[in-house]
């Protein structure tokens, strides 16, 4: 334990330390539906076994019918009209700032953390296609939404082909090339 904080400080020093945040923290912490939370609701409308994972549940779904159907329930869940960033969101804004981390690497959909980043009045540069690595501003924060956005239906990374097919998606390809550079830093 001792070692891992040491090499936490150490990387906090160095500006080297990155952040990644996952989509399945409970909905007390983010206020929004969890990964799981959407993979039981979707699997429930659908009559499948509701312990099926959302990229499972969404597979079969779209050979059901199409990827609207699974892509405007997500939406239509994780809408954030009206919504307020949680403190969750606001440490990490905090933690940011405050330790001067350069990139955020997210698989969640929705935009509260950008909300948060906004109302702390933080400019950061956003990812969600590998065109927007060409605009990154160095002076700014990136956040990287590995798994697409929300608001962009068409970046989504759901189904179970679509995480096999990541790794050759040629339009995510210069933010793959992004997440692999800071995780070697």
């Amino acid at each position: 334990m001792t070692t891992h904080i040491a090499q936490l400080t150490e990387a906090l020093q160095h500006h080297t330390l990155a952040l990644f945040f996952g989509a399945d923290l409970p909905s007390e912490v983010t206020g929004l539906p969890a990964r799981s939370d959407l993979a039981r609701e979707l699997a429930r409308r659908q009559g499948l076994d509701e312990m099926l994972p959302l990229a499972e549940v969404a597979q079969r779904d779209s050979q059901a019918s199409n990827r609207s159907a699974y892509t405007d329930f997500i939406r239509s869940a994780l809408d954030t009209s009206g919504k307020s960033p949680q403190p969750f969101h606001q440490r990490v804004v905090t933690l940011v700032k405050e330790f001067q981390i350069e990139t955020i690497i997210t698989t969640a959909y929705d935009n509260l953390l950008e909300l948060a980043f906004q109302e702390a009045g933080i400019g950061i540069n956003r990812v969600v296609r590998g065109s927007d690595v060409g605009f990154i501003k160095p002076d700014r924060p990136t956040l990287v939404k590995l798994y697409g956005d929300a608001q962009q239906p068409d970046t989504l990374v759901v189904t179970a082909d679509d995480h096999y097919g990541l790794w050759r998606d040629r339009d995510k390809g210069d933010l793959l090339d992004e997440v692999r550079a800071v995780l070697r830093k």
